[in-house]
């Protein structure tokens, strides 16, 4: 439930003593409800998500380990008259630096502006003449600012490294990473943050996971806001180009590659931010499957037949995409293989002994006839019986033949081992009211 109008003023967490001792199963907040009433809650862990304005994160991390940031941006929603197209992104390099216009439906966009007065030291408020002026400016178009819904200034200054957790509390989106403007709308990074987080977390306080699964989040998410920050820093190096020389070769050169379908393809990921690598993490496992795809990567949209696991062998399979088997609260076993036919190793239950609460399995096979769609199965899962471990986010977290059952089940019992129970929930979560 979402409870908006409502603000942590005050937090703490127990520190663990030297000797191990301390009782640092729980977070201890106070809320302060709209209407001003005041509430203690005592949550098992606590999610840091509000932002760049964050309360916590500063307490937390006084030294805020700062770097410096190149370039200044003012960012505004905009309602546009005139002929800039409302169905794609527009991006104008101007000798005075860039214009990229993202629509949101209606005539209104989302701009993003190299901002004109970051010289001047002007940290406020853009006005809308400011964006009017940005528009003639930077714009061959005819379109004019009817109206700012809202705008702000990012400046140059320093900027914040990440930071992903302090004992029991968790930081995601604008207050665990530097906010990219150059990198897009920056909503995608922080749903990518919490996706990565909230089943690993799930799991653990269900007592289905061990707690070593939590060290997992900052080991994958780092690595890919990283890599967003220096594409992000790149792409604006290039495009905001204030050396009149350079300028000249950005603007001369430009059109002639960014209506490839690789410059197409990087663009659309380095504005979605959601770049997929967790080849490196200690969640994917060897051994390598048969085919492309491999631990840490991304499971493909592809058509398959596929059965429970455990059906006979003349059950009619059911053609789908693969994306509806997977479950984001379980994981995903699957068996592949070449033909609707073959069926999974004998006593597979017995090795792997899957709880049913924590994991569904099937077989597919590609689909008959279709012979793109059977290419792209042939080329994930390679054209030998296979298994792969698919986790809730959609990343395989375990690939190989299916004679590595053993393997599967040994990676199986290090991250979900059986008969956990729910001791991660004991004692945690109790609520009470405090007089203002």
């Amino acid at each position: 439930m979402v409870e908006r109008g409502t603000k942590v003023i005050a937090f703490a967490q127990a520190e663990r003593e030297s000797d191990g001792r301390g009782d640092d199963r729980e977070v201890r907040c106070i809320l302060r409800h709209r209407d001003g009433r005041l509430e203690e809650v005592t949550p098992p862990y606590l999610i840091c998500a509000d932002g760049t304005c964050s309360t916590v994160r500063p307490t937390l991390d006084p030294s805020q380990r700062v770097k410096p940031a190149r370039h200044a941006y003012v960012l505004a929603d905009l309602q546009l008259d005139g002929d800039i197209p409302d169905d794609e992104i527009s991006i104008f390099l101007g000798p005075r630096g860039l214009l990229a216009a993202f629509p949101l439906g209606a005539s209104s966009f989302r701009c993003l502006v190299t901002d004109p007065r970051a010289r001047s030291g002007d940290r406020g408020e853009p006005a809308a003449d400011d964006l009017r002026d940005a528009f003639a400016d930077r714009s061959p178009l005819a379109a004019k600012v009817r109206h700012v819904t809202w705008s702000c200034r990012i400046p140059a200054g320093p900027r914040v490294s990440p930071v992903w957790r302090h004992g029991r509390i968790f930081f995601g989106g604008d207050s665990a990473h530097a906010y990219r403007p150059a990198s897009g709308q920056g909503m995608d990074s922080g749903i990518q943050d919490m996706i990565n987080l909230s089943w690993k977390l799930a799991m653990v306080l269900h007592g289905e996971a061990v707690p070593e699964l939590l060290q997992t989040y900052s080991e994958e998410r780092n690595p890919v806001i990283r890599r967003v920050e220096k594409s992000a820093d790149t792409a604006a190096d290039v495009l905001g180009a204030a050396n009149p020389i350079a300028h000249q070769l950005v603007t001369r050169i430009a059109p002639y590659f960014l209506d490839s379908r690789f410059v197409l393809r990087l663009g659309a990921d380095l504005a979605g931010e959601v770049i997929s690598d967790c080849q490196e993490s200690s969640l994917s496992a060897p051994p390598r499957g048969p085919g492309g795809l491999q631990p840490g990567d991304g499971v493909p949209e592809i058509r398959v037949l596929a059965y429970d696991a455990e059906a006979r062998a003349d059950a009619r399979p059911r053609e789908m995409w693969l994306h509806e088997l997977l479950d984001p609260s379980q994981l995903t076993l699957l068996f592949t293989a070449a033909t609707a036919s073959a069926a999974p190793p004998a006593a597979w239950q017995e090795q792997i002994r899957p709880s049913p609460r924590i994991m569904r399995a099937y077989r597919i096979s590609p689909v008959s006839g279709r012979q793109m769609e059977q290419f792209r199965f042939t080329q994930a899962f390679g054209g030998r019986h296979g298994l792969l471990l698919i986790r809730p986010d959609s990343y395989v977290g375990f690939a190989g033949k299916q004679n590595a059952i053993p393997k599967l089940a040994a990676w199986l019992s290090r991250w979900f081992p059986a008969g956990r129970g729910s001791s991660a929930l004991t004692g945690a979560g109790a609520n009470s009211q405090v007089t203002p």
